[in-house]
Formats: structure tokens, sequence, C-alpha cells
């Protein structure tokens, strides 16, 4: 469960040592495992924005909570718990048998990501934990990308370069979930095809931010733009998921494309907005 959050993601072996894969432990290790690894597929296009930010600026994967909150006394001692990206906060059980543990969260709104339930820091919480369940909160205001499940990456094409399909099955949709909170808050997401020498090359790839100005009655302005690149994508629809919203927008408009379907889910309180896009556009609740 940790090694999903954690820069390179291997076990190492060699011969004659016991078995390491994750059946090799029974089912239920098997089950668990593969639900991480699943994620992990998933958050790729998080990563690699993670991955862009540290060969650009030397921002570590991994962040020590002092680091991005070194005026909160109170992460200063804090060594098991940290920040993966800008946008997760992973809490890993380190006590064999336990069930629960206690989990600190900074100043600003956190949802638990199995959840969705959103606590205001800075203020300690305490988690179930079961063994299939890592504690994990995502910040408020955070726009996190989600590719489907994959077996190996390029198993489907989700990003062209300059309009080359090399597979079978190309994803054409993008999923965000937006976690909404009040405030003006930034998230980025860069995209090459992997494997292009010079990233830089003209076409090669793409940033983007998301900014997200909002209310804490719902009410607000989604925006993606291309802050530079002019790389292709292979996807004509995002699937926005906004967790968080208290209600029901009265009014949803979308601007740079077409609503495709708006779906509204009382129990949890998520808006999904499925919508035909370009490289930019914006939404807004009302």
């Amino acid at each position: 469960q940790l090694g999903a959050f954690t820069p390179f993601f291997r076990i190492h072996s060699m011969a004659g040592s016991p078995d390491q894969e994750p059946w090799a432990f029974g089912e239920e290790v098997e089950r668990i495992s593969r639900r991480y690894i699943e994620l992990r597929y998933q958050l790729l296009p998080y990563l690699y924005t993670a991955a862009w930010q540290a060969s650009r600026s030397g921002l570590p994967i991994m962040r020590a909570l002092a680091f991005a909150y070194p005026e909160d006394e109170a992460t200063h001692s804090l060594d098991d718990q940290f920040l993966f990206g800008d946008g997760l906060l992973v809490a890993p059980v380190l006590e064999p048998g336990a069930t629960r543990r206690k989990v600190y969260l900074p100043a600003g709104a956190w949802f638990d990501f199995w959840t969705g339930e959103m606590h205001l820091g800075p203020q300690t919480v305490e988690v179930p934990a079961p063994l299939e369940v890592l504690p994990l909160f995502v910040k408020g205001g955070a726009a996190i990308p989600f590719w489907p499940v994959q077996q190996y990456v390029g198993e489907r094409v989700i990003d062209t370069f300059v309009g080359a399909i090399v597979a079978l099955v190309v994803i054409d949709e993008l999923e965000l979930r937006l976690y909404w909170a009040a405030g003006d808050h930034t998230s980025f997401l860069y995209e090459d095809d992997g494997e292009h020498p010079d990233p830089e090359a003209p076409g090669a790839s793409r940033l983007s931010r998301f900014r997200l100005r909002g209310t804490s009655e719902g009410r607000g302005r989604f925006i993606r733009r291309t802050v530079f690149g002019t790389y292709p994508l292979s996807y004509e629809r995002v699937r926005l998921v906004i967790i968080g919203l208290k209600a029901r927008p009265k009014r949803v408009r979308l601007h740079g494309g077409s609503l495709l379907d708006e779906l509204w889910d009382e129990e949890t309180r998520r808006l999904t907005l499925r919508c035909r896009v370009g490289s930019e556009f914006a939404v807004e609740l009302g």
C-alpha cells in the first residue's frame, strides 16, 4: 500500500530468495495489493506531473509536511506521514495489528479519499485503518487526474504524439476529480508521450493549469488553461467529478465545449459532468 505512493514501486529479489509477488502471501494480500496497484496506474498522470516538477525544480515527489507547511510547528516532528505531490497526504499504518490511526491535517480543507468526508485543519483526526485501507487525504481545491485501470503502461493510448497512435485501444476520456473548497486553488497536469527524447520540442508536451475559485456555498469557476506546449491530446471528453458540494448547483455552465451529461448523487453529494472540450475550458457553478 505504501509502495503505491512512492516514486519507485517495485520489489527486489535474487536467486534462491523467498517469493515476493503479492499472490505468494495468500488471497487477501493479493486482493488488497491489486487494489493499490490499480490505483497507482489510475494516478499515473498525477505522478507524472509530480515527476516533471521534480525534474524542473527539484521539488521532491514525496514531501515532508514541514516542507510545505514550515510555519506550522506541529509538522516539524512528523515523520510518519507525508505529501505525495501537490494534493495527496499519505498516512501509512506502521503498527502491527492496528485498525485505526491518528492523522495530522494542516490548515485548510482535507477530504478523506475513500469516503469523501471533509475535515478542516489544523487538527488531528483518528480514522479507521483496517488492513485493506491506507489512510489517504486530498487537499481541498485540488484537481486530481485519473486514467482508467491498465495492466501495464502503454496498454492503452491516453495521449498521442503528433497524432501517432501506436496501440489498438485509445482512451478518449480523462477523469478529473475536483475537491471543492472555498478560496483560490491551483493544480497542474503535465502531458507528453513519455518517449520523445526532447520534451521541449514543438508539439512534444503540454502543461495545463487548473484553477478553482470557489465559495463555501458551492458557487464558483473552474478553469483549465494551457501554460505552455501544443501537445495534441487524444481524449475529446473530460469527466469532471466535483466532490464536496453541500447541495446541487442551481446552474451549471460550460464554456469552451459542450455539456454531454450532468449527474447529481444526493447520497455522496457529488456532481459528475461529462463534457466534450478542447485543451482549454471553464465550468461555472451558481
